[in-house]
């Protein structure tokens, strides 16, 4: 492992939890995670001084793959050492947030053409306006971009 001297940006794969399973009773201590999916995204990221550095050429490299791996088996994220990123801490309260998407949507053109399609595809969602306001929400400035954003990068 290396240690980082200075804050730096760096283009890196960023990975972020879109489902897994957990299981109804603890096993050693622990509700284990299976069944993980992850989005993949390149993302410039700051890392600050003192983050870690870990190379996969070693010998110790199917270790890392087996621990650092969001979707191993016997990954840290499976025995839950990972689980704040599950947890969503920022949120909105509906009457307040309504007129500000609705502002969003006027500015983003892009956002609402997703919304629309999204809508136009779901027939569930285009009648549930909670959840499209939700949808907006989460593509918002607004939303905590460390959610469901597993904490170990790649560089590839």
């Amino acid at each position: 492992m290396r240690k980082l001297k200075a804050d730096t940006i760096i283009e890196l794969t960023v990975c972020y939890i879109s489902d897994y399973k957990t299981t109804p009773n603890p096993y050693e201590g622990h509700y284990l995670h299976s069944g993980v999916e992850v989005d993949k995204q390149k993302k410039s990221v700051q890392l600050r001084r003192g983050d870690y550095y870990i190379p996969v050429n070693q010998g110790a490299k199917r270790y890392l793959m087996e621990t650092l791996e969001p979707t191993a088996p016997d990954a840290f994220f499976a025995w839950g050492f990972f689980d704040a990123v599950l947890q969503q801490k920022e949120y909105y309260s509906d009457y307040a947030f309504e007129d500000l998407a609705a502002d969003i949507l006027a500015k983003d053109k892009s956002l609402k053409d997703k919304l629309e399609q999204r809508k136009a595809a779901d027939p569930v969602f285009a009648r549930d306006g909670k959840a499209q306001l939700h949808f907006v929400f989460q593509n918002s400035p607004y939303h905590e971009p460390e959610h469901m954003r597993y904490p170990v990068y790649r560089l590839e």
